[in-house]
């Protein structure tokens, strides 16, 4: 057991956002089970499955670049996590490397960090969520193919390096 994250006590929904986000989508392929959340001294922790390492760990490993069938393969399981989320109306806004975690012994990802999607990561955001528009189900899958296409050119196209 793991705390995910913790945070002062002033902003705590977001924790409690998250949380009650998890236990919606409960038992869900790609979902992390919440263990446990609550109050400790100032700070609110959720408690989530010890999962590592984040995508992005993984693409700093291998060189910032992944294989093509390691893509497809991220690809697959991911658009598969994410119709799960949509079809219970949730929009995620905030689909990134770093939000990707795995587990090697299964070979499974999970998508973490719910109900944080104020701004969303500017190099993976949609064109609405830059406007700050409301997001919808197609913004996560976009900001999915952007992810994609950065782990197999390495790059994007607006980022500096």
């Amino acid at each position: 057991m793991t705390p995910a994250t913790s945070t002062r006590a002033g902003s705590s929904w977001l924790q409690s956002a998250s949380h009650e986000i998890l236990k919606q989508l409960e038992g869900g392929v790609g979902i992390p089970h919440a263990l446990w959340f609550g109050r400790e001294s100032t700070y609110h922790t959720l408690a989530l499955d010890l999962l590592r390492p984040s995508l992005y760990d993984l693409f700093l490993a291998c060189n910032h670049k992944f294989s093509l069938p390691t893509v497809v393969n991220l690809g697959d399981q991911l658009l598969l996590h994410l119709e799960y989320i949509h079809s219970h109306d949730i929009v995620h806004g905030d689909i990134k490397p770093h939000n990707v975690l795995v587990d090697r012994s299964r070979q499974t990802t999970y998508i973490i960090d719910f109900g944080r999607h104020l701004t969303g990561t500017p190099a993976f955001a949609s064109i609405n969520n830059h406007l700050g528009l409301e997001l919808v189900c197609c913004d996560d899958l976009k900001s999915l193919a952007y992810m994609l296409i950065y782990f197999l050119r390495g790059s994007l196209p607006w980022l500096n390096k």
